[in-house]
C-alpha cells in the first residue's frame, strides 16, 4: 500500500465486515485462537455504533500508533482513515478490521423504547463457540423498576458446542427513564454427555451483560410555553425574580412532568440563529416591494447597531435592495 502523506489524519471505526487488511502500512494482527479466550473480567455495558473518530497529526514517517480500549460489543470493527497534507493533498487508506470476540457470551434483543406498564419481551441469546456442551446458570437481575413475568429470574439450561439458545423474558416496567437490564451467565462443561472440555479453558466461563431501554410515559404528550420579557432596573443590582405558576392537569401521568428554562440575553434571540433568513428579494407590485424592502433594511439596521453585521449578510442585503429599487 502507498505510504500515507504527512499531515492530519482522521480515523473512524464502525461495526461491519470481518476482513483482515492493512491500514497505513501497519498490519492489525488480530487473529487469535478462539479456544484460548479468557473469561471476561468486567461488566459489558458499552455498545457504541461507531468508535474513535480521532484526529491525529502524523510524523515524517506517515504513521501513528493509537492505543484504545475496545468497546464491549462482540463484533468486527471496520476502520477507515484519510489524511490531508498541504504538500501531498489527500490520501485514503484501505479499510482494516479488528475482531472483539470471546467463545462464550450473551446478547440482548431489546426495543429502543417501551411504554410504562406494558408487557415487553426481552430476548437473551446464549452463544457457545466451544467444542463441548455447557451447563449454564442464567440469571436476570431483579429490580424495583420492573417486574419479571412468565419465568423465573434464574434458571439452568444446556447449550451444546457451536450453537446458540434464546430465552425470552417478559418484563413490565414500573418507572420512567433509562431502564437497565442486566443478565449474567456462568457455565461448566456437561461431563454427563461424555464431552471432553478443552484443557486450555479455565472454567467456569462467564459473561455479565447490561443494556438499557428507554421507558416512556403512557398517555399523550401535552406541552405549554410561557414567555416573559425581563428587564431588571439599575437599582435592583441586575437581579430579577418572578414566580411562574405551573398548573398540571388533574389527569397528568405520575412522573411524566418535566420543565425546561431558556434565557436569551437579546430581545431578538429566538430569531438570531436564522436572522439572515429574513432577507427577501423584493418582487411583484409596489406594495410587495415595499414590504420585502423594509425587512432587509430592518435586519441591516439591527445587525449594524449591535455589531453583528457580517460582510456576507451585508452583501446579500444590499444586492436584494438594489434589485428591489430596479423592479
Amino acid at each position: 500500500m502507498a505510504h500515507a502523506p504527512v499531515g492530519d489524519s482522521d480515523l473512524g471505526l464502525e461495526r461491519g465486515v470481518p476482513d483482515m487488511v492493512i491500514l497505513q502500512n501497519v498490519e492489525l494482527d488480530v487473529e487469535q485462537d478462539e479456544q484460548q479466550a479468557a473469561p471476561p473480567t468486567k461488566l459489558r455495558s458499552y455498545f457504541p455504533e461507531t468508535w474513535l473518530w480521532n484526529l491525529k497529526r502524523l510524523g515524517s514517517d506517515g504513521q501513528s500508533v493509537i492505543e484504545e480500549e475496545i468497546p464491549d460489543t462482540i463484533t468486527d470493527w471496520v476502520a477507515s482513515a484519510f489524511c490531508l497534507s498541504s504538500e501531498h493533498g489527500i490520501g485514503v487508506a484501505e479499510a482494516a478490521s479488528i475482531r472483539a470476540f470471546q467463545p462464550f457470551f450473551l446478547s440482548f434483543t431489546l426495543p429502543y423504547s417501551i411504554i410504562r406498564g406494558e408487557k415487553v419481551p426481552v430476548k437473551v441469546t446464549i452463544f457457545n463457540y466451544l467444542s463441548s456442551c455447557l451447563k449454564i446458570q442464567l440469571s436476570m437481575a431483579e429490580s424495583s423498576d420492573f417486574r419479571i413475568e412468565a419465568r423465573p429470574a434464574s434458571e439452568d439450561i444446556e447449550v451444546c458446542g457451536n450453537s446458540a439458545e434464546t430465552l425470552e423474558y417478559e418484563i413490565i416496567p414500573t418507572e420512567l427513564g433509562n431502564l437497565p437490564i442486566r443478565v449474567t451467565a456462568s457455565a461448566e462443561p456437561n461431563t454427563e454427555r461424555g464431552d471432553m472440555p478443552p484443557d486450555d479453558i479455565t472454567f467456569p466461563v462467564t459473561d455479565d451483560l447490561e443494556d438499557t431501554i428507554l421507558v416512556e410515559p403512557e398517555g399523550s404528550e401535552r406541552e405549554e410555553t410561557f414567555s416573559e420579557l425581563i428587564c431588571p432596573h439599575d437599582d435592583s443590582d441586575g437581579v430579577f425574580e418572578q414566580t411562574i405558576p405551573l398548573e398540571l392537569p388533574s389527569l397528568v401521568v405520575p412522573g411524566s412532568a418535566r420543565g425546561r428554562i431558556q434565557v436569551i440575553g437579546d430581545i431578538m434571540g429566538p430569531v438570531m440563529s436564522n436572522l439572515d433568513g429574513l432577507l427577501r428579494m423584493p418582487f411583484g407590485c409596489g406594495e410587495q416591494n415595499m414590504i420585502y424592502m423594509a425587512s432587509n433594511i430592518y435586519v441591516m439596521q439591527y445587525l449594524s447597531r449591535t455589531g453583528q453585521l457580517t460582510s456576507e449578510i451585508e452583501e446579500k442585503a444590499l444586492k436584494y435592495m438594489t434589485s428591489g429599487k430596479k423592479t
